[in-house]
């Protein structure tokens, strides 16, 4: 079984985000967090809480190695998270996770937009929140840690790019 709830309510709704700022259609956390719950008793071990960032991108790659099959065809972005879930010694590297929002067909880079690695999220390319120590994203730290900021910008830039380039 695998549940993954909503990420956020919309205004004027009564949603409790734990406090988190935003709502569904933000870059923030309280638009952007989702809880997901896995179970398969024999296969997974019970209780496990894995701390690691993951998103939806992690969903097809995970039940394909739960499954035993071999991931052939296009390359995924989202990365199995099945060595977490059978807790084995993995030495898991940090990695940056990408949200953007947007109407219409021309999305506008840096535009209701986050990049997010384990400690860090750059928020419309300028915000920078040190979730580790606030995870309400209430203090921007982008002028103390301006090399941070740069490399998350420098990778939402490389990001954009990748997956414009396959739209029209």
């Amino acid at each position: 079984v695998f549940f993954m709830n909503g990420n956020g309510g919309t205004g004027g709704t009564a949603v409790f985000n734990a406090g988190m700022r935003g709502q569904k259609v933000t870059p923030w956390l309280g638009g952007t967090r989702a809880a997901s719950f896995w179970r398969w008793p024999g296969h997974l071990k019970p209780e496990t809480k894995i701390n690691r960032i993951a998103a939806h991108i992690d969903i097809t790659p995970t039940l394909l190695e739960l499954c035993g099959v071999k991931a052939d065809g296009p390359r995924m972005d989202g990365r199995s998270l099945a060595p977490l879930f059978r807790g084995d010694e993995v030495d898991w590297a940090d990695r940056t996770l990408f949200t953007q929002w947007h109407r219409g067909d021309e999305p506008e880079l840096f535009r209701a937009c986050a990049a997010r690695n384990q400690r860090y999220k750059l928020v419309d390319g300028k915000e920078l929140y040190d979730l580790s120590s606030d995870p309400a994203e209430q203090h921007d730290v982008s002028a103390e840690r301006p090399e941070i900021a740069a490399k998350l910008r420098k990778q939402t830039e490389a990001w954009f790019r990748d997956v414009s380039s396959t739209r029209g």
